[in-house]
């Protein structure tokens, strides 16, 4: 689950950044570590850091919103389609971690027009997910 997630991220990044950039950033390590790895705090941390800079980017006008949609919508379905809902272990909330932060960031600027359209729908998805978790 947490290496589609850091997977999903180092792609969308990786189209608008350099190769040096991710590599100082870490993802190359993220998304290279899986299994226990991947469920320690550190990577969580590290998963949540890199979440909080692709807000910023899009706070910076350095990517659109589709790409920040997109990488909601790759949070709550593990990188397969768009409304699907993968199960996670019992209190397992890094998902829902994932997706405030990057909300937390940049989320404040989805607030009309086709955006805020966007955002409701993607909430719907998102109360539908939390309910099944």
């Amino acid at each position: 689950m947490y290496s589609a997630c850091c997977e999903g991220i180092a792609q969308i990044l990786a189209d608008f950044m350099p190769a040096s950039v991710l590599r100082a950033a870490g993802v190359t390590r993220l998304v290279g570590g899986g299994g226990a790895l991947a469920r320690s705090e550190l990577v969580q941390q590290r998963l949540l850091g890199l979440v909080k800079l692709l807000g910023e980017l899009y706070n910076d006008l350095v990517i659109d919103s589709p790409i920040i949609f997109d990488a909601l919508y790759t949070f709550i379905s593990g990188g397969n389609e768009r409304v699907g809902i993968l199960p996670d272990p019992p209190a397992d909330f890094t998902r829902v971690r994932l997706v405030c932060t990057l909300l937390d960031t940049c989320g404040h600027y989805f607030d009309r027009g086709v955006t805020k359209k966007k955002l409701e729908v993607f909430l719907a998805h998102f109360q539908r997910y939390l309910r099944s978790e």
